[in-house]
């Protein structure tokens, strides 16, 4: 078993992108679909994860990306 990290905030700001494709942030392995509004910061409370990756996709599932759990040192 590996050892969990503590939960996290993650603050997300959309920058003037009116693109319905970056709308909203899709993390579907934790269950977390958040909207983004523009210039206005979005919090997205994470649960502890095991080290490793977590995806993120937007609402479209064109855009994608990972956020990466590093273990504890």
């Amino acid at each position: 078993m590996r050892p969990r990290s503590s939960p996290a905030r993650a603050e997300r700001r959309r920058r003037g992108d009116h693109s319905p494709c970056t709308r909203e942030i899709v993390l579907a392995s934790l269950g977390i679909r958040r909207e983004l509004p523009t210039n206005v910061p979005a919090v997205i409370d994470l649960p502890a994860l095991s080290p490793g990756e977590i995806e993120f996709k937007c609402g479209m599932n064109m855009l994608r990306g990972v956020i990466v759990v590093e273990p504890r040192t």
